[in-house]
């Protein structure tokens, strides 16, 4: 799982969720079209998405999974192997109370449904350069995708939460696929902050779509199994 031994593959579409606007952080996920298949192998497989009546509430207090190859440090160097924190899901109240203090450009009206917050175990948590990157829990011993690394204060700041793009509302990824399947290439999915950066290719591998998405779906997993 180093950064040096990943695919490298074409874009040749990017649908970003008609509601994101690039100076704030609702609405942060993108779908990726590539331009040729994505290799599946012991490191690059897909992740399913959860049950559409799963909501943060039934989430809170659960342990999350977060990988990413962002800087080990907040300003420090890019982490050249694929890392992982546990971040334990908070209440979105409890989130936006936290955020109401401090520097709001990008979120003007809060925390909002479309996002979930995750509190790291210890001084870790995602940082600059993990945008993109799966929150993920494991429901009957498969991996879920809840959440999308979005923003933060620095990393991993005390009593302050990362945030996530919350993949138990945000309706982008269904209705695409759903509706309007492609033949050419690959699916995946990112935060619109990923673009910015130079880290594109680095998570398009990590949550990728075609005809194994819908074996997620036929297994209607959910909280109560």
């Amino acid at each position: 799982n180093r950064l040096s031994d990943g695919q490298k593959i074409s874009v040749s579409r990017i649908i970003r969720h008609e509601l994101y606007f690039q100076s704030e952080s609702y609405h942060d996920i993108a779908i990726i079209v590539t331009e040729s298949a994505i290799k599946f192998d012991k490191t690059v497989n897909i992740i399913c998405i959860p049950a559409s009546d799963i909501t943060v509430d039934q989430l809170v207090g659960r342990w999350s999974t977060v990988l990413g190859f962002g800087n080990v440090d907040y300003g420090g160097d890019l982490s050249q192997a694929l890392k992982q924190i546990k971040v334990q899901i908070i209440d979105t109240k409890d989130c936006a109370d936290r955020y109401a203090i401090g520097d709001k450009h990008n979120i003007p009206i809060g925390i909002q449904e479309c996002m979930i917050c995750g509190n790291p175990g210890g001084s870790s948590d995602a940082c600059q350069g993990d945008s993109g990157g799966p929150m993920s829990i494991t429901l009957n011993g498969v991996h879920h995708l809840i959440g999308i690394v979005s923003f933060g204060r620095k990393c991993g700041t005390v009593r302050i939460p990362g945030v996530y793009t919350n993949r138990t509302v945000d309706g982008l990824l269904s209705v695409y696929v759903l509706k309007k399947s492609t033949n050419s290439g690959e699916l995946s999915i990112i935060s619109m902050n990923a673009l910015i950066g130079d880290l594109l290719t680095a998570f398009f591998s990590l949550i990728s779509f075609k005809k194994r998405y819908f074996s997620c779906m036929e297994s209607h997993l959910s909280l109560s199994a």
